[in-house]
């Protein structure tokens, strides 16, 4: 972070900002040396994927592999980034294009509740939401049906009201899933604060 402190836009992006505390773990240290590992205090972070934030709007997933035993093989685990690095916002259902022009993820009062994303028709035919979803990186979805048809050039937006998916506060990455299934549009954010919008660059 801060390289060039004349430069706000210098700082990197931790990719391990996207996995959940309790997994942002990278070595193991046999600390007592009994031949176990024994967490959590003998397992630190000290492996990092850092990117810049045109980099970081194009991550896909992350991930850190604790599939193997770090006794037996390799004491550190492999930290694993998907870059979406092709045009993520392309969307055709019949003729229209849809994107996420905002997420608030963090929101006053009851995060269940109040939670939302906008989506806005950037083409030139109306889109029915009918069977459109939205995904986090867990695979929870929220259904947006209750959208009704876009319009070109109309926006709505719709709030989360109890759906399973979560916006988490500490960064993630949403997927919007057009009828059949497909990834339309993808939003990858980092950590926010309560009342901050998350705007993504066209």
């Amino acid at each position: 972070r801060e390289l060039d402190p004349s430069d706000p836009a210098d700082d990197l992006t931790n990719a391990a900002s996207l996995v959940p505390k309790a997994q942002r773990f990278t070595a193991f240290w046999d600390k007592n040396r009994n031949g176990r590992a024994d967490p959590p205090g003998e397992f630190t972070s000290i492996d990092h994927v850092l990117l810049s934030r045109e980099l970081a709007a194009k991550i896909q997933s992350v991930e850190i592999d604790h599939s193997h035993d770090p006794t037996k093989v390799s004491d550190h685990f492999p930290v694993v980034v998907r870059l979406k690095l092709c045009d993520g916002g392309a969307v055709v259902a019949s003729g229209g294009r849809v994107r996420m022009t905002s997420l608030l993820p963090n929101p006053l009062g009851n995060d269940t509740r109040n939670e939302e994303v906008s989506l806005k028709n950037v083409g030139s035919q109306a889109v029915t939401m009918t069977g459109w979803k939205l995904r986090d990186l867990a695979g929870r979805t929220w259904n947006l049906d209750s959208l009704g048809t876009l319009q070109p050039g109309q926006e709505k937006t719709i709030k989360r009201n109890g759906q399973p998916m979560a916006l988490d506060n500490r960064g993630d990455t949403i997927d919007l899933l057009d009828a059949a299934g497909n990834v339309v549009h993808s939003v990858t954010y980092p950590r926010v604060e309560e009342g901050e919008l998350v705007t993504p660059a066209e």
